[in-house]
């Protein structure tokens, strides 16, 4: 594939228009096994995605994943619903403080980063219920300091009826930088989902996160419950 991406930075005196491509392909090794891998450039930087899967029996089946790429602290927090939330007012987004983020935001430790993931999965679907465990290690590399985090998160989705599920996790995630700064997050979560249809759904949510940190200004915990619908066209 190719595109072409037009970024608006003037912060960063580094060029990030310009001309993506990416070539890949998929395989089927074995009845078992199956891969994907990507190598391509973005924002005039090496691009590399790769995946793996193995069924280990019938019900259980492990996944790698494992990634390069030069990407944004907004990036990282519009991926994660615990980093990131709307004001409700202003309608912006802002970190669990209240502040507002942007591409280059001062509040996201220098914005742009090469990003290196690593993760690892397991996921058992035995008749109602599917359990999912895994772990995953990302290694940032910005232009004032490094960052290495390593996350632990397990998950389990019952199907109660053919229409409503209910789904319980938890996870862990420890991350240390290049400036001695350690922090702590635990987040447990529960989750409702009621199919009313082939397009359409409603569902429900709380969760409950809390981050430890070294730098006692960066500590906060934040209790969120979430209700609404879905419609697909």
């Amino acid at each position: 594939s190719v595109g072409y991406d037009k970024v608006d930075a003037p912060t960063q005196t580094r060029d990030l228009s310009g001309f993506s491509w990416n070539v890949g392909a998929i395989g089927q090794p074995g009845p078992r096994s199956s891969f994907t891998i990507a190598v391509g450039q973005r924002f005039n930087d090496l691009a590399v995605n790769g995946s793996a899967a193995y069924a280990l029996t019938s019900n259980l089946q492990m996944l790698l994943s494992a990634s390069h790429s030069l990407t944004s602290g907004l990036q990282q927090l519009v991926s994660d619903h615990n980093l990131v939330t709307v004001n409700p007012t202003t309608g912006e987004l802002v970190t669990p403080q209240g502040l507002p983020v942007g591409f280059n935001s001062p509040q996201l430790d220098g914005g742009l980063a090469l990003r290196q993931d690593l993760q690892a999965t397991l996921v058992g679907n035995y008749g109602r219920n599917t359990i999912r465990l895994s772990s995953l290690v990302v290694r940032q590399e910005f232009n004032v300091n490094d960052d290495l985090s390593t996350q632990a998160r397990a998950s389990i989705t019952r199907r109660m009826t053919p229409y409503l599920s209910a789904i319980a996790s938890g996870s862990y995630q420890f991350t240390s930088t290049a400036l001695d700064i350690t922090t702590h997050t635990a987040t447990g979560r529960f989750d409702l989902n009621y199919q009313l249809g082939p397009r359409a759904s409603l569902f429900g949510g709380y969760a409950y996160t809390n981050r430890q940190s070294s730098v006692a200004t960066q500590d906060y915990a934040e209790h969120s419950a979430t209700v609404g619908g879905r419609v697909t066209f």
